[in-house]
């Protein structure tokens, strides 16, 4: 069921019960059978005047927990489409420390703005701006013109250094650029001369360059490779490249790294001579194959923990792997929509909105999974996190109404984990922060956060 619909449906059936109810405005509200678990909330319209905010990118946190968020907020009169660019930075208990209006706005919809933080700095980078923040001010530090063709979605940072993929030209260029004063020093073609082919990912990991590419070249051949770089040695490296066997090419959504800088992502069979559609495959620094193992058509993320256990997700399965490739578990889940609200923690895995298998439909509900049973935890239902009080008084009438608003507004949101555990979403209207676990994220694991992580990647 449509969820816009479902929540006005409640609205309607809640103000019908208020009607038919006689009210008793001294019947106090009675907070023991209110209680709910929201630590915070930052209300982007009350506190900086920001409304209609139409789409957010997955926020960054700092060593201290403070959090920056990304936010594309509609405005007539911007001369970029009607959307102006903020970057609002909240502290770790919910209060501003600064905003600013970065006014650039992806050219195409499916042309994703993403924003990492790392030592000290804030990298905001959008279609035309690569922009450089002061974390403690919101002063801008340099700012960089640039552009990004719109199948490439993919900045990585770490170790002072910042890549991404320019378009600018008809030649294809990886771009680095020293995060202390964004002075370039290297832009390396990825073409093969007179061929037509595009780096879409980038990866950092073990001190090396990951950069993953897939298109058709004149002959109509696939041209698809892992090409790694030593980034001590740039720009005047010479990269191991690794090509996918004939038939395959790598799906270039999604990539994850091991300690050792392995490069684990997946590869799609268009030839008749092998019967699985799609397989894991791990990379290692010199260019060579560790494994491959097949997984369903669908699967289309991957998340590793600090054991070096593998978890690939898709819309209905997750998958356990071992570093070796060995298949441990796997099981199915119920309207795996959101993917991006999975979140590696010390002990168990978030998964965001879940379906209702009794009725088939999906609903607002949060879980919790075991990652060695895959069984479920703990669930929340569609009250939260504002639970529903007791009382017939208009106060708690009109104070369950407010709630019931509240928790459509929690879970139109963009949702993560922040460094220390808890539930951040982030909707066109407030972020909320709820205090819902009690494991921080699992050290050393590689999951969505890529502002925390190193990497911000396309999915």
């Amino acid at each position: 069921m449509n969820r816009i619909f479902r929540f006005f449906s409640v609205i309607a059936i809640v103000f019908v019960a208020f009607s038919c109810v006689k009210t008793d405005d001294n019947d106090p509200i009675n907070p023991p059978a209110g209680e709910d678990q929201v630590l915070w909330k930052f209300s982007l319209s009350d506190s900086i005047g920001l409304e209609n905010v139409k789409s957010v990118a997955l926020p960054a946190y700092d060593e201290a927990n403070n959090g920056y968020y990304l936010l594309n907020v509609e405005n007539p009169s911007s001369s970029y489409n009607g959307i102006d660019v903020y970057v609002v930075a909240l502290n770790a208990s919910g209060t501003l420390k600064w905003h600013i209006k970065a006014t650039d706005m992806p050219i195409d919809p499916s042309n994703e703005s993403f924003i990492a933080s790392s030592d000290g700095k804030i990298i905001v980078f959008m279609t035309e701006k690569l922009l450089c923040l002061d974390a403690e001010s919101g002063n801008t530090a340099w700012s960089n013109d640039m552009y990004r063709t719109y199948w490439v979605n993919s900045m990585s940072v770490a170790d002072g250094k910042i890549f991404y993929i320019d378009g600018t030209d008809i030649t294809e260029k990886i771009v680095g650029i020293n995060l202390t004063d964004g002075s370039e020093f290297c832009r390396l073609a990825i073409n093969v001369p007179g061929e037509d082919i595009r780096g879409e990912l980038t990866m950092i990991a073990g001190g090396k360059l990951h950069v993953l590419t897939n298109d058709i070249n004149n002959n109509n051949q696939w041209l698809s490779q892992l090409v790694i770089y030593d980034i001590s040695l740039l720009p005047s490296d010479s990269p191991v490249t690794y090509t996918t066997p004939l038939n395959f090419y790598p799906v270039t959504s999604v990539m994850a790294a091991t300690s050792s800088g392995s490069a684990l992502f997946f590869m799609k069979n268009e030839g008749n001579s092998d019967p699985a559609e799609r397989y894991l495959v791990s990379v290692n620094s010199q260019g060579t194959e560790n494994w491959r193992a097949e997984v369903p058509s669908d699967v289309s993320d991957i998340y590793i923990d600090a054991a070096e256990n593998i978890y690939c997700i898709g819309p209905n399965e997750f998958l356990r792997f071992s570093a070796t490739g060995a298949k441990i578990f796997e099981a199915e889940i119920p309207f795996a929509t959101y993917l991006n609200e999975f979140e590696l923690l010390e002990s168990n895995l978030f998964y965001g909105v879940t379906g209702n298998p009794e009725t088939g439909e999906e609903d607002n509900i949060f879980t919790v999974f075991d990652l060695t049973t895959f069984s479920e935890q703990l669930r929340y239902g569609e009250y939260y996190p504002y639970a529903q009080i007791e009382g017939s008084s208009a106060q708690v009438y009109e104070e369950n109404y407010r709630r019931l608003g509240e928790n459509a507004a929690f879970s139109s949101g963009k949702k993560v984990v922040d460094r220390t555990g808890k539930l951040i979403s982030v909707s066109h209207e407030s972020i909320y922060c709820v205090n819902t676990f009690e494991n921080k994220l699992m050290p050393n694991a590689w999951s969505k956060r890529f502002g925390d992580y190193g990497n911000t990647n396309s999915r």
